[in-house]
């Protein structure tokens, strides 16, 4: 892309959005007039959300190209907040299996340890958000702002300019993007894709019968195949030569008879689903 992406950036707007989530967080430790935070007050916060309300490749109106692709978060709602490592990995744990199904839940990693509030060196201070953190501390501890930005940089992979305020797209840019949103909503296989918003939360008692659905059918079969095949053998996935080895194996395998059977996948849906409504009833804001 040779163009600039923006013509205009508000970026007073986009920060308003993101502390509006960070708000909702820390409401729910501490009272809104809370200033300065001790290390043991950073040790109460959360270690992870979810949300509901994000809206992907906002259009308004639709032909207007300037607006086309951009993230909202204005409306978006905190509904489930992990207060323990534990309940964040279960969340991470279950976001994983729930992907090979094709039904988006995206658990939210939060790191306020006081090393979060250093800054960040290496390869990491390059190829991420890394403001100065010195001037946020001071003897009581570390101020409200600085928490904010230990906030932003949690999430700094998702941190980008929000749709709203005067924040505008260059033409080119917004045409691009204009075509790519078409093309997402035009996609068949869109709709094999339910994100588990606000409604599919409220809704709760339908998932496990979704969860079920989707294990038996033909079209996830294979990451589920990979999945147990992984956890039968032990092998590592993680360069490109392991998984040239993994799906040989694995091809060999199902030639020589190997195939998923009913009962494996039912004790799947049945443990992911149980899972699921265990961990959202008690995290549930």
């Amino acid at each position: 892309m040779s163009y600039n992406a923006f013509s205009k950036i508000d970026m007073a707007n986009s920060i308003k959005q993101y502390y509006n989530v960070f708000d909702q967080i820390n409401s729910k430790v501490f009272d809104n007039s809370k200033q300065i935070y001790s290390s043991s007050d950073l040790s109460k916060m959360p270690k992870g959300y979810i949300s509901s309300g994000v809206e992907y490749g906002k259009m308004d109106p639709p032909s207007n190209a300037t607006l086309s692709g951009l993230i909202d978060r204005s409306n978006e709602l905190v509904t489930n907040i992990f207060s323990s490592n534990d309940e964040f990995n279960q969340a991470d744990d279950i976001s994983d299996k729930l992907s090979m199904l094709g039904i988006g839940f995206f658990a939210n990693k939060l790191d306020f340890s006081t090393s979060s509030m250093n800054n960040k060196t290496g390869k990491d201070a390059i190829w991420s958000f890394n403001p100065d953190m010195s001037v946020y501390k001071n003897n009581e501890g570390y101020t409200k702002e600085g928490v904010f930005m230990s906030f932003l940089k949690s999430v700094s992979q998702q941190i980008l300019v929000l749709y709203g305020g005067d924040t505008k797209l260059t033409k080119e840019a917004g045409a691009d993007v204009a075509l790519s949103v078409y093309m997402t909503i035009n996609d068949p296989n869109r709709n094999k894709n339910i994100p588990l918003d606000k409604t599919l939360i409220e809704n709760i008692a339908n998932l496990p019968n979704e969860i079920k659905n989707r294990a038996k059918s033909s079209i996830y079969n294979p990451l589920l195949e990979s999945f147990f095949f992984k956890q039968e053998t032990g092998m590592t996935v993680a360069s490109q030569a392991q998984r040239e080895e993994f799906q040989a194996k694995l091809q060999q395998a199902k030639d020589n008879g190997w195939k998923l059977n009913n009962e494996q996948i039912t004790n799947f849906s049945d443990n992911l689903a149980s899972g699921l409504t265990k961990l959202l009833s008690p995290t549930k804001v």
